[in-house]
């Protein structure tokens, strides 16, 4: 919603600077900098931070970034994984559990596992991007785990399974329908 940003910087100013480092690249304040931007602004505020290393601001770009409430779930999932991942290169006691608490998750370490699960799948099955939620994207990524697993167990036991596996159809139970001729069965 960057019209309702810049409206919001006409009607009360720019209520907090972006920062800047040395080389006046911009470490922190994209939505408000392309704000200004677009209401043609030629002068915003800004804080320098001088001596910054890369990964540190990387890490308060994705720490800012993560807090936002319009990220979509994709995107909160890789800014999590970034998070732990500089944090723990930053500290080496540092726990799912801190980077939970971080991200305003109270603690919860399942949500940076699922983050690291979900990211690593993504780049498997790159159709899991495609889901509305993350729940969406976890329950998908179930099925294809179990579709994979049967898929191992048949070709593991052949004979165990051959005249089954010619009666399973694997798809989706929408398309597949469509393919049985009428009056096959009766509900």
């Amino acid at each position: 919603d960057m019209e309702g940003l810049t409206q919001s910087i006409l009607s009360f100013g720019q209520l907090q600077p972006v920062i800047i480092n040395e080389a006046s690249d911009l470490v922190d304040g994209f939505r408000r900098y392309s704000a200004n931007k677009m209401h043609g602004m030629t002068t915003i505020e800004a804080i320098l931070k001088k001596d910054v290393p890369e990964l540190i601001a990387k890490d308060i770009e994705l720490e800012a970034n993560i807090q936002r409430e319009d990220m979509t779930w994709q995107e909160r999932q890789l800014a999590i994984v970034e998070i732990d991942k500089i944090r723990r290169m930053r500290d080496p006691n540092w726990s799912d559990h801190k980077t939970a608490q971080l991200i305003g998750d109270g603690g919860r370490k399942a949500t940076v596992s699922e983050a690291i699960k979900l990211t690593n799948a993504m780049e498997l099955f790159p159709e899991l991007k495609e889901a509305k939620t993350k729940n969406q994207a976890m329950s998908w990524l179930k099925t294809k785990v179990t579709q994979i697993a049967r898929v191992q167990e048949v070709k593991a036991n052949p004979v165990d399974f051959a005249d089954i596996e010619s009666k399973i159809w694997l798809g989706d139970s929408v398309d597949r329908i469509k393919e049985i001729p009428d009056e096959q069965f009766d509900a």
